[in-house]
């Protein structure tokens, strides 16, 4: 399982680059909600072929898996 990384670190990133980090606002749902997400993405494929086209949907479908701790259930079965 691939962690997404905080928004700690994310600050701490930018801050990194030269940024001036205001303010970090910690989000724990965050990942939660991406996976869901994604996991509608796979559930409804063949909505999103028909309505995007397969380049589009083949992006999307793509992007899920590995990007955060609950996408792992949205793995599309190949």
């Amino acid at each position: 399982m691939v962690e997404a990384p905080s928004r700690l670190v994310r600050g701490l990133e930018a801050a990194g680059a030269g940024f001036e980090v205001e303010h970090v606002q910690e989000r724990p749902e965050e990942p939660q909600l991406w996976g869901r997400l994604y996991g509608l993405w796979v559930a409804h494929e063949a909505d999103l072929r028909r309505e995007l086209g397969d380049a589009q949907a083949e992006m999307m479908l793509g992007e899920g898996p590995g990007c955060c701790p609950d996408s792992t259930n949205a793995v599309r079965s190949s």
